[in-house]
């Protein structure tokens, strides 16, 4: 919300001055102006959805039926309760190709000058 109120009025008056819709000053005008702070909050959304075993494991370990059942919790569950390491390393090695992605992404975001 923080983010939203800092966006200047006066660019929305502008647009509205050069026939912008709502949609066009939603996408000019909004959403550049609140880029940092989004990207930073998936940043951390991201961050605490791989980070989520803990709670997962010691509320429902898993739930009924895999209903909440994650990557690490299935991963725990392979190498410890059927005894499959190679299988569950295999899925660690694709999170961690998975967050290696997500970590160069925003890397690259940054070298091209985005406030990340």
């Amino acid at each position: 919300m923080t983010a939203l109120q800092s966006v200047d009025q006066e660019l929305y008056d502008a647009a509205k001055i050069d026939g912008a819709g709502s949609w066009q000053q939603f996408w000019n005008v909004t959403l550049p102006g609140i880029r940092p702070t989004f990207i930073f909050v998936v940043l951390l959304t991201i961050i605490n959805s791989l980070l989520i075993f803990d709670y997962i494991f010691i509320i429902t370990r898993g739930g009924p039926a895999g209903a909440t059942e994650v990557v690490p919790t299935l991963m725990w569950k392979e190498a410890f309760e059927r005894f499959e390491a190679g299988y569950a390393s295999a899925m660690g090695l694709g999170l961690s190709f998975v967050s290696g992605v997500i970590v160069l992404i925003f890397v690259l975001l940054r070298r091209r000058g985005w406030e990340v």
